[in-house]
């Protein structure tokens, strides 16, 4: 089973990449809507194939929120 997290803001293109990745073997979704997705206990623990974000969030911006959740899920890792 592969898992993507897709971090996007619009509804139609979040549902989009699900069934790109959908067509390419992906098994399991996740989604967030902002930079800085609330991460369930779960998400953080759970085995991430796959982040897709959006350059463009409103508030701030993709690239953003995958640097908080690698740090988050880095930092847990850790202790």
């Amino acid at each position: 089973m592969m898992h993507a997290f897709i971090i996007e803001d619009d509804y139609l293109i979040g549902q989009t990449i699900q069934d790109m990745l959908g067509a390419l073997g992906f098994t399991r979704f996740s989604f967030a809507t902002s930079r800085q997705p609330r991460l369930p206990g779960r998400l953080v623990e759970i085995k991430l194939d796959l982040i897709t974000a959006d350059a463009r969030l409103f508030p701030g911006n993709g690239v953003k929120a995958v640097e908080v959740i690698c740090e988050h899920r880095k930092s847990l890792s850790c202790s």
